[in-house]
């Protein structure tokens, strides 16, 4: 028993979004063949099935933090539909397709919050879904010291009670803003 497949996409308007051609086929030992044609169809969906990410805004989900990964949908998240990412390059018979926009406010370095615009389309019928999606930037990771020696040694003049120190230069780094301290 084999089967082979055939896989149609269908036009807007037919309540599908696409089917399969499945055509098996039986030999027995005599080598005879008998065939069947089965049709699977993939009804269409609608933008109601369409899950949203959630708010990584400290209360909803975690926020983001700048050594995270960055903003980016793959680190934030995407809508989806059944658990498939619509977004970027969704691949499926859904004809749903999804976009987003930023805004952000800057509070200093390494701290911002972003308001994603998601916007959803459905490509037969032209509606759309928009759900804004809070992404929390927050810079949680203290500055570096570069040069820090934990002794510093000096020598004392003899008889007027002072003495010679050099230090060294001591600076950090910091990851998310970038500044050098």
């Amino acid at each position: 028993l084999t089967y082979t497949d055939n896989v149609i996409r269908t036009t807007c308007g037919t309540g599908f979004s696409g089917r399969i051609e499945r055509t098996w086929e039986a030999t027995d030992s005599a080598g005879m063949v008998g065939t069947c044609v089965q049709n699977i169809y993939f009804e269409k969906q609608s933008l109601a099935d369409v899950v949203f990410p959630t708010n990584r805004n400290g209360v909803d989900g975690p926020i983001v933090t700048c050594m995270d990964g960055g903003t980016d949908p793959s680190n934030t998240g995407s809508p989806t539909l059944d658990g498939n990412a619509l977004y970027p390059n969704f691949i499926g018979f859904c004809e749903i397709d999804a976009g987003f926009r930023d805004d952000s406010v800057s509070f200093c370095p390494g701290n911002k919050r972003i308001v994603r615009t998601w916007t959803v389309v459905d490509a037969c019928t032209a509606d759309s879904r928009t759900v804004p999606q809070i992404i929390m930037v927050q810079d949680t990771t203290p500055p570096v010291f570069v040069n820090c020696p934990d002794t510093i040694r000096g020598t004392v003049d003899a008889g007027i009670c002072s003495g010679t120190v050099d230090f060294p230069a001591i600076s950090a780094t910091d990851a998310c803003s970038g500044a050098n301290i």
